[in-house]
């Protein structure tokens, strides 16, 4: 079965038939992706709906579908925040592909006192967190705050229903016990965290935990911690 390419973007899903008006879009469609007249496609309006859709024309300046049947994305229920060190650019880069494929529904980059990569390019990475939503099903893209500081996060966090502080020194992780609606997932820098930022996520009610014995890189425990908080 040929695999239907998906796309997230401010699609009218409630039309029976839609005129895309955008020419990045219709040249991916007809130059790149070599789609044409008669082929599916799935648009998803980033809010949680998506459609099974029928390309009925493609020129240079845009694209008409015919809409076909319509239904919920795959995105999980339970909301996981990430809040994420920031890491050396290609690290970072891989921790925010794999915490959108893994679930995460906002992620939050902090300075923290061991971070030493301060660039950020906030275009790439939302670049990068919709492909990777388009790539896994999901119907809707991950938001992807600027960079904040680290107590201002943790102030932040207290609306959270729990807050799952990851450090090697922690507590396993209790995921059985996990019924939060949201939780957010905390993942220090290569350096790891300083012993007052871990004694203010304790004094602030988080939960600090383990994921097993072993020392996992940053990106690894992203992918690990936000996979099994999102389930």
């Amino acid at each position: 079965m040929k695999k239907l390419h998906r796309f997230i973007g401010n699609f009218d899903l409630t039309a029976e038939r839609l005129l895309v008006r955008d020419p990045g879009f219709a040249h991916q469609l007809r130059d790149v992706l070599k789609l044409r007249a008669g082929e599916q496609i799935v648009l998803c309006d980033g809010q949680g709906a998506e459609a099974l859709c029928t390309v009925r024309a493609i020129d240079k300046a845009a694209i008409e579908v015919a809409v076909g049947s319509r239904g919920a994305g795959n995105d999980p229920e339970r909301r996981v925040i990430l809040y994420c060190a920031i890491l050396k650019r290609e690290n970072f880069e891989y921790a925010i592909e794999k915490a959108v494929e893994c679930g995460a529904s906002v992620i939050v980059p902090i300075v923290t006192a061991h971070t030493v990569k301060l660039g950020f390019n906030s275009d790439r990475l939302k670049k990068i967190a919709q492909e990777a939503a388009e790539q896994c099903g999901r119907a809707v893209i991950p938001e992807i705050f600027e960079p904040v500081k680290f107590k201002a996060a943790l102030t932040a966090a207290g609306e959270n229903d729990v807050n799952y502080f990851f450090d090697a020194a922690g507590e396993e992780f209790a995921r059985a016990k996990m019924l939060a609606q949201t939780a957010g997932v905390w993942i220090g820098p290569e350096g790891g965290w300083e012993e007052f930022e871990t004694a203010a996520a304790r004094e602030a009610g988080f939960a600090v935990a383990s994921l097993g014995p072993l020392i996992l890189r940053a990106e690894t425990a992203v992918t690990v911690a936000v996979y099994l908080a999102a389930r």
